[in-house]
C-alpha cells in the first residue's frame, strides 16, 4: 500500500511539473504554432530572360500564401534540388520526345546539407504573411540541354519530414505543392 501511494504521489508530481507546457502561453507568438494545411500555399515558376546554357537555365520561383495566417516555408539546402534533403525543390525537365533529362548532381549526397556559415533552421525558415509572396531566383543545372527545341519543365516543393538529418521546425508548412508546367525554348546554337 505504501508503494502504491508513493507511485501515485510521484506520478502527480511529474504531471504537475509537465502541465505548464500544455497550457497556452499568452506571450507566445501565435504564428509560430500554426502549420498551414496543404492546399493553401501556391507556387509558380517562370523562366528568366537569360538565354539557357548547354547545362543550365534560370528561373524565378514564387510562393504565395492565400491563408489568413502566416505560412513558413524553407529555403533550399545543398541537396534540395536532387531531393537528397528536405525540403525538396524538385524540378523535372522533359524533352520533346518525353524523355526525362538527368539533373546535374554536383559533388554528391555526402558533401551536401547546410550551406556554409548558416544555421538550421533560422537561416532557412521564411515567413510569408497572409496574402503575400516570397520569390527567389535559381539556376537549374541539367547535364544534357544540348539540343535546341522545347523542353517541358515541372516544379514541386515537398516538405514531409520523417527521418531527416536536421530537426524539422514545428512551424514549417508540411505537404507538397506543384507549380503549373512551363515550356523552356532552347534556341539553336
Amino acid at each position: 500500500m505504501l508503494i502504491a501511494r508513493a507511485f501515485l504521489i510521484l506520478t502527480w508530481v511529474i504531471f504537475v511539473a509537465l502541465m505548464p507546457g500544455c497550457v497556452d502561453d499568452p506571450n507566445r507568438d501565435e504564428d509560430l504554432d500554426a502549420v498551414t494545411p496543404p492546399g493553401k500555399l501556391s507556387v509558380e515558376v517562370k523562366p528568366l530572360p537569360h538565354a539557357p546554357g548547354r547545362d543550365r537555365f534560370y528561373v524565378q520561383i514564387r510562393f504565395h500564401n492565400d491563408t489568413p495566417k502566416p505560412v513558413y516555408i524553407l529555403k533550399p539546402m545543398d541537396g534540395s534540388f536532387p531531393c537528397w534533403h528536405m525540403p525538396y525543390y524538385r524540378f523535372t525537365v522533359r524533352g520533346s520526345d518525353g524523355r526525362i533529362l538527368r539533373f546535374g548532381n554536383g559533388c554528391g549526397r555526402w558533401c551536401s546539407g547546410l550551406w556554409a556559415d548558416t544555421k538550421w533552421p533560422q537561416d532557412y525558415l521564411v515567413k510569408i504573411p497572409p496574402g503575400e509572396s516570397y520569390e527567389r531566383q535559381r539556376t537549374v543545372y541539367y547535364l544534357n540541354l544540348e539540343r535546341s527545341g522545347a523542353y517541358t519543365v515541372s516544379f514541386e516543393y515537398v516538405y514531409e519530414p520523417t527521418d531527416e538529418l536536421f530537426t524539422p521546425p514545428p512551424q514549417a508548412w508540411r505537404g507538397s505543392v506543384k507549380a503549373p508546367d512551363f515550356v523552356l525554348n532552347v534556341p539553336k546554337r
